[in-house]
């Protein structure tokens, strides 16, 4: 029991770290896409990316911490985070 109770909080905190950095870049590279099929300009990309930004992380975060299972969360966090990203870089896309 006390080895399963401390295996729950490092998993927790797995959540925690994938729900608060994942979802950062998540909702980063989100945003670039958004705007790069937008065709907008420099400075409307960066209106756009402010005003968009919070809510799509927040959606993430919520999201990230409504799945049951640690684990599951976790993995889905790394595994769209992989996807997306090199969607971005494979459409050319550089920071």
């Amino acid at each position: 029991m006390v080895m399963t109770l401390a295996m729950d909080k490092v998993l927790l905190s797995g959540r925690v770290l994938a729900a608060a950095v994942g979802g950062y870049a998540l909702s980063v590279v989100i945003c670039l896409l958004l705007g790069q099929a937008m065709e907008l300009t420099d400075r409307e990309a960066q209106t756009f990316n402010s005003m968009v930004f919070f809510l799509v992380y927040l959606v993430l975060v919520i999201v990230m911490f409504s799945i049951a299972s640690h684990k599951k969360a976790i993995l889905g966090m790394i595994i769209a985070n992989g996807v997306v990203w090199e969607i971005w870089y494979a459409l050319g896309g550089a920071l």
